[in-house]
């Protein structure tokens, strides 16, 4: 797949990870931002219009529009190295907020399975990404 096909496909998926829980939350959006100055694929011109379509379509159901996009996961044509890069962005999206939810663990599952990644794969890079760590300023 052509660089400019996978920036889009990469953050429709990033879009689908922050509001896959039906909220967006902004911190989840800052990773996306941050992301977008530094990374290869995403330092593209154009984003925030990508963005703000991505936002227009899925306003109406957010959870639909995740799913949706996992579904469409299964039909790229990518390398295992892109289908990683997918998988590691949309992990740090939805640990961006400190909180891991069951629709975003679902929503990494489901990704998972449709790029035709493994568990041990995924575990190998992103490590327990299931579990947030409590800050224990907060314990006391």
């Amino acid at each position: 797949m052509e660089s400019k096909e996978f920036t889009k496909k990469l953050l429709k998926i990033a879009y689908a990870a922050v509001v896959c829980d039906g909220d967006i939350d902004e911190g989840e959006l800052e990773v996306i931002r941050a992301i977008e100055k530094e990374d290869f694929y995403l330092k593209k011109e154009g984003l925030h219009e990508e963005i703000d379509r991505f936002e227009k379509e899925a306003e109406d159901d957010y959870i639909e529009f995740a799913h949706n996009t996992v579904k469409e996961a299964y039909k790229l044509d990518i390398s295992p190295a892109q289908k990683m890069i997918v998988i590691n962005l949309a992990i740090a999206i939805v640990r961006a907020d400190g909180k891991m939810q069951s629709q975003e663990m679902a929503f990494i599952k489901s990704l998972m399975l449709n790029l035709q990644l493994t568990d041990e794969i995924v575990e190998a890079a992103n490590g327990n990404w299931w579990i947030i760590e409590g800050d224990s300023k907060n314990l006391l």
